[in-house]
């Protein structure tokens, strides 16, 4: 028995490319944020690169050929409520493709890249090329793109052991 049931319609087949994606956006968001310089003509094309990859995962999402990420807003409040109260009765539930966290953190990045990705691009504009206002929420948004990940990254670790533990017992 695996320890996490099928991955709705998009199954575990979608997930090769599901980790393709996620490593082009994390080297994109990396090279962009830290190696590559604001001025260099590349941090533009890496940024157009990162948004056609992102609206790529979009597309296929809703395509049904990945593992659920985007789809199925309407029931996450009450989802994210019910998770809370396991977490904090120590019940361990198996969530059918991604926890209702893990559907909040895709959302919260997906609506991030976004507003670095159109920052990004109002900042090549002539109407906002030397705007202080959009330079710091394109430099905020940035920030937050990278503290949500190490987040979801360090909570998939946590997650990871968590399930292991309550899985196998006896190995503790």
């Amino acid at each position: 028995m695996t320890d996490r049931p099928s991955l709705q319609k998009g199954g575990r087949r979608g997930l090769p490319l599901l980790k393709t994606i996620h490593g082009i956006l994390a080297v994109g968001f990396l090279l962009n944020a830290f190696v590559i310089g604001d001025d260099n003509p590349l941090h533009m094309r890496v940024g157009m690169a990162m948004a056609g990859v992102l609206s790529l995962w979009v597309a296929l999402d809703a395509a049904r050929v990945l593992p659920s990420s985007f789809r199925s807003l309407s029931d996450l409040p009450q989802s994210l409520v019910q998770q809370v109260l396991d977490i904090a009765t120590g019940r361990v539930s198996v969530h059918p493709g991604l926890s209702p966290f893990q559907r909040l953190m895709a959302w919260n990045l997906l609506i991030s890249f976004s507003v670095v990705f159109l920052t990004g691009w109002l900042l090549t504009t002539p109407a906002f090329w030397a705007s202080s206002a959009v330079e710091e929420l394109h430099e905020f948004s940035v920030f937050w793109v990278g503290f949500s990940a190490l987040l979801q990254g360090a909570a998939a670790l946590w997650a990871r052991k968590h399930r292991a533990d309550s899985l196998n017992p006896e190995q503790n």
